[in-house]
């Protein structure tokens, strides 16, 4: 504690601070920060301004093209406003006291870090997060993820990444929510609060708040041909009804600042489109944060083919981008541009002043040192209150996609029992490295079980846990290192496709039922990370099939950041567990659900095609002119393919059971409306099995006539219940016309009187129906 004291009283911007405002004024009204900013940038060379919008790596952690150098002596310039993937509170401590301690100004620095899904804690991947519906969940996910954050120095995630992406192609899906806008916006309010504080009036209060990012704004998540960085074309129409919502979302629950995309808008790229960053962000929005580039989102521009770094860095300021993440372009051209009178200084100014605000409410004017408490992180970080929580998380959010009886036996092959032998095979059972996830740039992956290990120790003295790796991730070893990146490595086995599918088969004959640990590494998803084929891998497929003809059941425990296409899987693997990429506590969850002692709940948030010739394909779609009536193929002159059905493998929102869910019809307090009432809308739903078991019931409704077309379906509720065996529960919605409102022709977000179907089930195609008129 005496250290600290020392740190802050060297700081000359502190003792400055507290002589003009005292040190209780310093934290409190914006009035307060607006003096105390005003006086601060009084003093500040255009230089030191210009300083507080560069955001160069650290260059522990690599996360694109390019390396920054000579860190440390800007930072004495005066010439860095905050630096990121740096981690270790040490570390981070003695950075910010180069900056406070060093600089003629003593502005201390914001340290970022990609927190996408946990820190040393890991959860699963966002897009099985997602799977849980379970807000309070996530909310806590995140909240655990900046307690042991901060603890370690940082102040700054860039998370949530709200993108909606209905192209399982793109590999960044994993890092997303799904194809849902609605869902997408709850996840993204849940983030928020969770990294910055529940109540909004409070938040970054506390040393163990950080301020959140929300990313990739804008439309991301629809690069053509599902390849990443690729090209984003569509109507401003599409772009407000299916896309733009969870960005919105994340600035209503009082995100601290905004990512700029890579992608262009509009034909004009993201991080120079001012129509995005500051017509619709600030000024239609109210957004009153900072928003910063993406990795070498400015010098990337130049690619895109508008202008050189110079002009590239001056359309980004004045779109309203505030803070050059390692491309040196503000830094090294804005004053260049101030000068030739192509940005004011005004704009220059206002930059400046967000990067400060947002440092002031993170408390560091008022304490530099907040986040750097050297003995937080043995009390805060990898806790086994975190872990225990994150382990029953990942549990929730694995989906059981199929679970039938096998080989003539009556009962379905999962859960299984805990006695016997157990074969673990396939070349993701024993990696400790993939089992994070992609993004988890702060795991300790040694300190995490591999499957393998997590099944033996939760089964010891019960069940006899056999391993045989099968087969290599892929055949072609370059596709392999090219899927293996990061230290996620597979360690290729060099022997023959054959030597390991023998192995495997001779540990398969001692064993009573087989785990099959298949499916993609972790960075066959996540950024850079796109792919054509989305089936299981060759020799992965050939193994599968082999296990099969051993009479044994066989379990797909399926490892994967995407939807996959599982056509032939799902027509010949008994049971089918998909377990993403559940975190540090993966193998243990993996064990819960397998052997019973979680009854698995997660529920899809986007389709699984039957083939990538579907694609995109998801549940929100519109109905055409020439409609294919439900439950016929083929039909010519209909919108249909002539070597396939027009339906999804597994539809939005499905996933089953170990128990069995019924429900009543649909029934509404009013069959009418009006534009300032509200009706709800009430289902009866009924545990029928023998467990206990979670349900996530779940609220559609179709606008049937529309001023424009309108989808057939769109998710407007959910609630995720818990109902013990034979159990009932009466579940309402309430439906307002706001729950109805859509963006019309003119962009203007309306609800037009019609006819409404309303729907309630258990996924997108599974539902009950009653109809609501809107007056």
């Amino acid at each position: 504690m005496k250290k600290r004291v020392v740190f802050v009283a060297f700081s000359i911007f502190a003792l400055i601070a507290t002589a003009m405002f005292g040190k209780d004024e310093i934290k409190n009204s914006p009035q307060d920060m607006d003096r105390f900013i005003d006086g601060l940038m009084k003093k500040m060379t255009l230089e030191e301004k210009i300083g507080q919008l560069n955001l160069p790596v650290s260059g522990e952690i690599t996360t694109g093209q390019a390396k920054s150098s000579d860190v440390a002596k800007k930072i004495e310039k005066g010439l860095v406003g905050g630096l990121f993937n740096l981690k270790g509170v040490e570390r981070i401590r003695d950075v910010q006291k180069l900056a406070v301690e060093n600089s003629r100004l003593g502005i201390p620095l914001i340290f970022g870090m990609d927190v996408v899904h946990g820190y040393e804690t890991v959860f699963p991947i966002p897009l099985g997060l997602s799977c849980t519906w379970d807000m309070a969940a996530i909310e806590q996910s995140a909240r655990i993820a900046a307690k042991e954050a901060s603890a370690d120095g940082i102040s700054w995630t860039f998370s949530p990444m709200v993108d909606i992406s209905r192209d399982p192609r793109w590999g960044r899906v994993s890092e997303g929510n799904g194809e849902d806008p609605f869902l997408g916006g709850a996840i993204a309010k849940a983030m928020v609060r969770g990294y910055q504080g529940t109540d909004k009036s409070k938040q970054l209060k506390g040393n163990d708040q950080i301020m959140a990012c929300v990313k990739h704004y804008a439309l991301y998540g629809a690069a053509e041909a599902g390849r990443d960085y690729n090209t984003v074309d569509m109507s401003r129409n599409r772009m407000f009804n299916d896309y733009m919502y969870p960005y919105q979302a994340a600035v209503e629950a009082g995100v601290g600042s905004v990512m700029a995309s890579f992608n262009e808008v509009d034909g004009v790229p993201a991080t120079a489109n001012k129509w995005l960053m500051t017509d619709v962000l600030r000024n239609q929005w109210g957004f009153n944060g900072f928003v910063v580039t993406d990795f070498t989102g400015i010098a990337e521009m130049v690619q895109h083919g508008i202008g050189d770094l110079q002009t590239v860095s001056a359309r980004a300021v004045n779109a309203g981008v505030d803070m050059d993440m390692v491309s040196d372009g503000f830094i090294g051209t804005l004053k260049k541009s101030i000068e030739e009178g192509k940005v004011n200084i005004k704009t220059i100014d206002m930059a400046c002043r967000r990067i400060l605000e947002a440092k002031y409410k993170l408390g560091l004017f008022d304490n530099p040192y907040k986040y750097c408490d050297l003995k937080r992180p043995a009390k805060d970080i990898f806790t086994k209150e975190n872990r225990d929580f994150a382990r029953k998380v990942a549990s929730e959010s694995f989906v059981l996609l199929k679970n039938e009886p096998a080989n003539g036996t009556a009962v379905p092959v999962l859960p299984l029992q805990k006695k016997g032998t157990v074969a673990v095979i396939g070349p993701l059972g024993n990696t400790k490295s993939n089992m994070p996830g992609t993004w988890s740039v702060a795991a300790t992956s040694e300190k995490y079980p591999s499957l393998v290990e997590g099944l033996r120790e939760i089964t010891a003295g019960k069940v006899n846990i056999l391993y045989a790796k099968g087969s290599n991730l892929i055949a072609d070893s370059a596709y392999e290192e090219r899927a293996t990146m990061f230290g996620r490595s597979l360690h290729r086995d060099n022997r023959t496709d054959q030597d390991l599918l023998n192995e495997a088969l001779k540990i398969a004959a001692n064993a009573d039922v087989i785990v099959a640990a298949l499916g993609e590494s972790s960075e066959m998803s996540g950024e850079s990370s796109s792919r054509s084929n989305l089936d299981l891998p060759d020799v992965q497929r050939t193994l599968l099939e082999a296990l099969l003809k051993t009479g044994k059941p066989v379990v797909l425990t399926l490892f994967a950041g995407r939807p996959m296409t599982l056509s032939w899987e799902q027509a010949h693997v008994p049971a089918i567990l998909n377990v993403w990429f559940g975190g540090s506590e993966a193998a243990y969850a993996i064990g819960d659900v397998l052997f019973g002692d979680v009854n698995p709940s997660g529920k899809l948030t986007m389709t699984f095609p039957q083939s990538v010739g579907q694609i995109p394909l998801y549940y929100a779609h519109k109905n055409t002119g020439r409609p294919l009536m439900e439950g016929k193929w083929f039909e010519k002159f209909r919108s249909n393919y002539l070597d396939i059905n027009n339906d999804p493998l597994y539809p939005f929102g499905y996933g089953l059971s170990y128990t069995n869910f019924s429900y009543s019809d649909v029934t509404l307090s009013a069959n009418k409306m009006d534009m300032k009432g509200s009706v709800t809308a009430s289902v009866t739903v009924t545990n029928t099995g023998k467990r206990d078991g979670a349900e996530v019931v779940q609220l559609y409704i179709h606008d049937l006539v529309g001023s424009i077309t309108r989808p057939i379906k769109e998710l407007k509720g959910f609630e995720r219940i818990n109902l013990r065996a034979g159990e009932s529960r009466k579940v309402t919605f309430t439906i307002t016309p706001d729950l109805l409102r859509f963006y019309n022709y003119d962009l203007k977000h309306v609800a037009e009187p019609g006819d409404f179907d309303v729907m309630i089930g258990t996924n997108s195609q599974n539902v009950k129906t009653t109809r609501l008129i809107l007056k």
